[in-house]
Formats: structure tokens, C-alpha cells, sequence
């Protein structure tokens, strides 16, 4: 075999080689090589646990029911203990009435040690100026999730339906029907959450998260008086509503 022929050949095997260790040994930044963090959002009222439907008593009301909740989660991202940080979604729109699913959110993260996320809750100026026709259906910004106000052309950060009884049991002709809508550029909020977490390849480790809705009703943004502030839909008459719930709102959210 001549000289060059050999060259060749040898050159040829060892490009095979190369290719199939390759293909055998996967990047750092591959699928099969992280591991899953679990955010769920959990509702209580107080320390007591809620389930979706349950009839709870709270500031100013006997009784009280959501009949509809969804809220805007934006900007989320872990931070390593390194001090690096890993986005984790732009943005996502967590639904009460799918309790199974609806407020729980996986992400997928290079194994190591993590001191906390940080979430933004509603939507930045960036993302509240976005078309929602041009999204598919099942994407938060779609009109279809039913949380755009065409007449404002910006978002509802929050949508709480719900109805309340201020004395008695709901069913009633004393039902007041509640509807906290708040969606403004400036009510857009951040927190941290502190609490170090450790992800391993192909495990799934979760942060669950509470949201106590008797300190919605009750925070540093102020008491809502339910019975006479009912409703906001974050127009002129009704803003100073909005921006009692939006601040308690942010607050009501920790680590369980």
C-alpha cells in the first residue's frame, strides 16, 4: 500500500472514531445531563390550605369563593451559588382552576448548588406591549387566555372572579360579586426568594411556593374593604384599588 494511501485510510478510522465518541459522550448543556426544578404555587388562607372551590371566611366577608384566578409569572431565574445566573421563562400564566397542573411550573438546570430564584410578578412595559394576536392560543400572551383588555391594549397582571357574602352563606340576593383586575406598567414587581436548593442529573427537586389570600386582603398595600371596594378594573375611579391589591399581592408570596 502506498505511502499516502495508508495516510488516508488512517485519517478516514480516526474521523470515525472521533464522530462516534462524540455522539457518545453528550455536552454539559444537554438534556440528559440536567436536572428538573419544580415551582408550584400553593393557595392558603392564614396557615390553612385551600383547595380550588373551597368557601373560606376573610377579612370583612363570612364567605368567600374564587370563581376565576389567573396571574402573570415573568422573568423568572435561579442563581448559583457561584453567583451565575440561568433564566429560567419570559414569562408564564399560572390558572388556579387547573390544580393539577395549572400552578406548577418544571424547568430544566445544570446540576449544582442554587441560593434562590427570583420571579417577576405581571408583565414589564416590554412584555404588556405585546399583540396578543400574535400568539398561538395555548401561550400566555394569546387572547385567548382571556387576560387582555383590547380597550386598554395592555394586560390584566391579576384576574380574581370571585363572589363573597358579608354576613351569611353565598346563595344569596346579598351576594357581592368580585372582580380585582390590576394591569399597569407600574405595577410590575420583582421579589427573591431565598432558599438554597441543590439539582442532581435526572432528578427533580421542588420549591413550593404559598400564596396566603387572607394577606391579599390585608398587607402593606392596605385592608381591602370588600364589601365596598369589590371590584377594580385599574380605570380612574377604581386605581387606588388596584394599587392596595397589587402591593399586597406582591407580598403575599413566600417559601413554604
Amino acid at each position: 500500500m502506498k505511502k499516502s494511501t495508508l495516510i488516508a485510510t488512517l485519517f478516514m478510522a480516526a474521523m470515525v472514531f472521533y464522530g462516534s465518541s462524540c455522539k457518545d459522550d453528550p455536552k454539559p448543556d444537554q438534556p440528559e445531563n440536567k436536572g428538573t426544578l419544580k415551582l408550584t404555587f400553593e393557595f392558603y388562607n392564614g396557615e390553612n390550605p385551600m383547595l380550588w372551590n373551597d368557601v373560606v371566611s376573610i377579612d370583612g366577608v363570612n364567605a368567600f369563593k374564587i370563581e376565576f384566578l389567573k396571574f402573570y409569572l415573568s422573568n423568572l431565574s435561579a442563581t448559583r451559588t457561584s453567583g451565575e445566573v440561568d433564566k429560567l421563562a419570559e414569562v408564564l400564566l399560572a390558572n388556579a382552576a387547573e390544580p393539577l397542573d395549572g400552578m406548577a411550573f418544571s424547568f430544566k438546570l445544570s446540576p449544582g448548588s442554587y441560593d434562590k430564584i427570583k420571579i417577576g410578578f405581571g408583565l414589564d412595559s416590554l412584555l404588556n406591549a405585546s399583540d396578543p394576536v400574535q400568539f398561538l392560543p395555548e401561550e400566555p400572551l394569546s387572547a385567548a387566555q382571556a387576560m387582555y383588555w383590547s380597550w386598554a391594549t395592555k394586560y390584566r397582571f391579576v384576574r380574581m372572579d370571585a363572589k363573597a357574602n358579608e354576613n351569611g352563606p353565598l346563595g344569596s340576593s346579598n351576594d357581592i360579586l368580585v372582580a380585582y383586575h390590576p394591569g399597569a406598567d407600574e405595577f410590575y414587581g420583582e421579589r427573591e426568594f431565598i432558599n438554597p436548593f441543590t439539582i442532581a442529573k435526572g432528578e427533580t427537586t421542588t420549591m413550593r411556593i404559598k400564596i396566603d389570600l387572607a394577606a391579599v386582603f390585608n398587607g402593606p398595600g392596605g385592608i381591602i374593604n370588600i364589601p365596598t371596594e369589590p371590584q377594580t378594573h385599574t380605570e380612574p375611579s377604581d386605581y387606588h384599588i388596584s394599587v392596595k391589591f397589587i402591593e399586597n399581592w406582591l407580598a403575599a408570596f413566600s417559601v413554604l
